[in-house]
């Protein structure tokens, strides 16, 4: 199966306690991916509109500029093509934000939230160390 970008949106904000993008996908059965960043405060939680479960794949935290950039990385299944679905990052404090978010079809989904959604050839397994499979 061939991995294929389905749609994708961004939007940042100055200061807020949320960030929100609308996606929009042609087709069912993609991971979407969600790629927030924060300045000083982590986010406190992901939502949308359709409903679908996020997971935390990936936090990363470094000092920049006298206080920690925070990035995260979420993923979710969802079965149907999405039509302008509302995703939406929060945080408790106002602060710089930004938000990016992409579909992915071609995925395999016959366990979605095994961390191998993303892994199109399971005779080539991830065996890297200092995480988890993307």
């Amino acid at each position: 199966m061939v991995l294929a970008l389905d749609g994708s949106a961004k939007a940042s904000v100055v200061s807020a306690s949320s960030v929100a993008a609308s996606l929009t996908t042609a087709n069912p059965n993609c991971i979407i991916v969600a790629l927030i960043t924060t300045w000083v405060a982590d986010i406190t939680g992901i939502s949308d509109v359709a409903g679908l479960t996020w997971r935390l794949i990936k936090h990363i935290s470094n000092n920049t500029n006298g206080g920690p950039m925070h990035t995260n990385y979420y993923h979710a299944y969802s079965p149907n093509a999405l039509s302008g679905d509302t995703i939406t990052a929060t945080r408790a404090a106002n602060g710089l934000m930004s938000l990016i978010v992409f579909g992915i079809s071609g995925a395999n989904v016959s366990n979605p939230g095994s961390n191998s959604e993303l892994d199109t050839n399971a005779g080539i397994p991830y065996s890297g160390t200092g995480g988890v499979a993307p």
